[in-house]
């Protein structure tokens, strides 16, 4: 399995992060005081992280449809390069099942 690389460095205002996974990166700075991110890349990847933890943490067994959006189109949606980006589309009823699909295929590896 891919080890997450993480690299992150501080001003006086902002804390950088640098996160390099298999096929994602993300980067971005938070400002020590108002907690806020400033995404530069990642920012899709990064709030599907947040979701899965999320989904996690609270026993919540149904899967937000910004996970199922976001690994349909992983390739192009982790490139994407900004701040403060549109919420992914709703997944159509062909989409979720191509999802589930490749959930399934995955659980039985």
């Amino acid at each position: 399995m891919f080890k997450l690389k993480s690299q992150s460095w501080e001003d006086d205002q902002c804390r950088y992060s640098l996160q390099i996974k298999e096929d994602t990166t993300s980067y971005y700075k938070k400002d020590k005081i108002t907690k806020e991110r400033v995404f530069y890349l990642g920012e899709y990847d990064f709030k599907r992280t947040q979701n899965e933890v999320a989904l996690t943490a609270f026993g919540d067994t149904t899967v937000k449809d910004d996970i199922i959006y976001y690994d349909l189109h992983r390739d192009s949606l982790s490139k994407v390069r900004g701040n403060n980006l549109p919420p992914l589309p709703t997944p159509t009823g062909e989409e979720r099942k191509r999802w589930e699909a490749m959930y399934n295929e995955t659980l039985y590896q």
